[in-house]
């Protein structure tokens, strides 16, 4: 037996939407009466908890789960809870990456290569991890600490011009 993965309202009707073919962030808004930033911004929390996955260009599919209806109060309590052990699993799992990732992740981030651009070439590559997981190795494995001088006097250079 699955467990039932308690999502607002809105969620459902998004994934209901998703589930008819509709994938364009656009689509999805006009077919709800919403906006495109309402609804873009609900994809992006969706995506963070797993309730659908992004495509790439605005295109977004549902994954699979059993989804329940529920109200906000208990969804933000729900998802606390599940924060923490998705927390603990995720920073555990950052210790049995191959050494190629993370040679990989050090060399985009002493290129100044934004995070989300290092997320993408990953996720191109067939690997797929999350903002916290990036976050997590660049600070477990000193990364931010080896190119912090370099990434600081970068971004001031960016910023004076």
């Amino acid at each position: 037996m699955t467990n039932q993965v308690k999502i607002r309202q809105i969620e459902m009707n998004i994934i209901n939407v998703l589930e008819t073919g509709i994938e364009n962030t656009a689509d999805i808004a006009s077919t709800l009466n919403l906006t495109y930033s309402a609804v873009h911004s609900v994809l992006n929390r969706m995506v963070m908890y797993y309730i659908v996955q992004r495509k790439g260009n605005g295109l977004y599919g549902p994954m699979k789960g059993d989804f329940i209806v529920a109200s906000d109060a208990e969804v933000i309590a729900y998802r606390r809870k599940k924060k923490d052990r998705l927390d603990q699993k995720e920073t555990s799992s950052i210790m049995n990456l191959p050494d190629e990732i993370v040679d990989f992740v050090r060399l985009q981030y002493r290129s100044n290569v934004e995070r989300s651009v290092i997320l993408q070439r990953l996720r191109n590559n067939g690997i797929d991890l999350s903002k916290f997981m990036l976050n997590q190795i660049i600070y477990t494995h000193g990364i931010d600490r080896a190119y912090s001088q370099r990434n600081r006097a970068a971004e001031s250079e960016l910023l004076s011009v």
